[in-house]
C-alpha cells in the first residue's frame, strides 16, 4: 500500500487542544507555548470547530499592533476551518492542504471534530519512505 493511501484516522491527533473564542490571544499563545504546537482549534462551543488560530496568527497580529491581552481568538482565527473526513486518504489531505495554502486540517467524523492533521503527521507517516529515497541517492 502505498503510504498517501493511508487514511488519515491513523496519523492524525485526536487529543486537540482548544480555546473557546472569547479567550485572549495571549492566553492562547501560552497554551500553544506549553503545549509545544502550532496552533488550537476554537471550539464552536458544541462538538465542532469554529475556527483555527496558529502562532503566525498571532505573532502576525501583535506585530501590526493588535492588544494580545484583550483581543479574543475569534477575531484572528481563520474561519471556517478547513476540514477533511476521518475515512479520507493522506493524499486527499495533503492536496486539501495545498489548495488551501495551510498547514493543518480540522478532521471530521460525521460533522463533529474527531482530531486535527498536520503537514508534521504526514511527514513523520512518509519518513521511512524519505530516508529510503534519500538512502538511494547516497548510494
Amino acid at each position: 500500500m502505498d503510504v498517501l493511501d493511508t487514511p488519515v484516522r491513523d496519523v492524525m491527533t485526536d487529543d486537540v487542544r482548544t480555546v473557546d473564542g472569547q479567550v485572549p490571544a495571549a492566553t492562547a499563545a501560552e497554551l500553544l507555548v506549553a503545549e509545544g504546537i502550532g496552533s488550537v482549534v476554537v471550539s464552536d462551543g458544541d462538538t465542532g470547530a469554529a475556527g483555527v488560530v496558529t502562532k503566525t496568527d498571532i505573532v502576525d497580529s501583535v506585530s501590526e499592533g493588535v492588544a494580545s491581552e484583550t483581543t479574543p481568538v475569534s477575531t484572528l482565527m481563520s474561519c471556517p476551518p478547513v476540514t477533511v473526513g476521518i475515512g479520507a486518504d493522506l493524499q486527499t489531505a495533503v492536496d486539501r492542504m495545498a489548495d488551501n495554502g495551510i498547514k493543518r486540517l480540522v478532521v471530521e467524523d460525521d460533522g463533529e471534530m474527531a482530531g486535527i492533521v498536520t503537514t508534521t503527521d504526514v511527514v513523520t507517516e512518509l519518513s521511512p519512505d524519505l530516508d529510503a529515497i534519500v538512502g538511494m541517492f547516497a548510494e
